[in-house]
């Protein structure tokens, strides 16, 4: 779900598909998708789905994730010669190639605009992450197989688990195949080197897995409530003791 205020004729929306494949189109093309059955945003292959969809500004940077670990992030456009690197096309269209996988088994699994005032951090499902600057990430052409955000294990025993643009203010919610969840303070995530094994994000259930991340949006009237009860107390004002006749 992408929340817009209007339909913009300068902002994009780049959906990406489980196969690696990624589609630029106008969000103006999508301003009359409120009738019945919607509109088509993308061909999709037959065996291929949406993985995710972000909003940009046509001059952003993306990151792709795959189930295995491995990164890509490129540009939209050159900003130097202004050359467009990702082209936006009509709706019932087909993407392009966004990410090339290095193993057969491997899928796309994550997608997300780049933010230079953050951080990136990736899970995986045992529970460690890796929080990391975004220009760790080397930038790349799109199509690249991309370099590896998180060590796991060659035998594909654990993946990835989520991955997501954090802020030091923000916190994050983990979620387990158990139904185990944990909140966290994003400034409690200690920052690593890109493709290390990352460090504990919370401890597991012998058996259980962590299953995604997400980050926490309070609404204005959360936001309100914490701020009354961070207050400090006021102290308790003193009464006059009732006086009582004398016999």
């Amino acid at each position: 779900m992408i929340c817009v205020k209007d339909f913009a004729e300068d902002r994009y929306l780049v959906m990406a598909t489980k196969k690696g494949v990624i589609k630029k189109s106008s969000l103006a093309d999508y301003a009359n998708c409120t009738r019945d059955g919607g509109l088509i945003g993308i061909n999709l292959a037959e065996d291929d789905k949406v993985i995710g969809t972000v909003l940009t500004t046509g001059d952003n940077e993306l990151i792709l994730v795959s189930h295995q670990g491995l990164a890509v992030r490129f540009r939209e456009r050159d900003p130097e010669t202004g050359d467009v690197l990702f082209r936006a096309t009509g709706r019932a269209t087909a993407g392009v190639t966004g990410m090339r996988f290095k193993l057969d088994s491997d899928y796309l699994d994550v997608i997300e605009v780049v933010d230079h005032n953050a951080k990136f951090l990736v899970a995986s499902e045992a529970g460690l992450g890796v929080r990391t600057r975004f220009e760790d990430y080397r930038l790349v052409n799109r199509g690249a197989s991309g370099v590896w955000a998180i060590d796991l294990p060659e035998d594909g025993s654990v993946q990835l688990a989520g991955a997501l643009s954090v802020k030091d203010t923000d916190e994050v919610m983990l979620l387990t195949a158990k139904g185990q969840s944990i909140r966290t303070r994003v400034n409690e995530i200690r920052e690593v080197n890109r493709g290390g094994k990352g460090v504990k994000l919370l401890t597991l259930a012998e058996g259980d897995k962590l299953l995604g991340i997400a980050r926490i949006v309070e609404t204005e009237e959360e936001i309100e409530a914490n701020s009354v009860s961070d207050e400090p107390e006021a102290p308790p004002t003193a009464s006059a003791a009732p006086t009582t006749p004398e016999a």
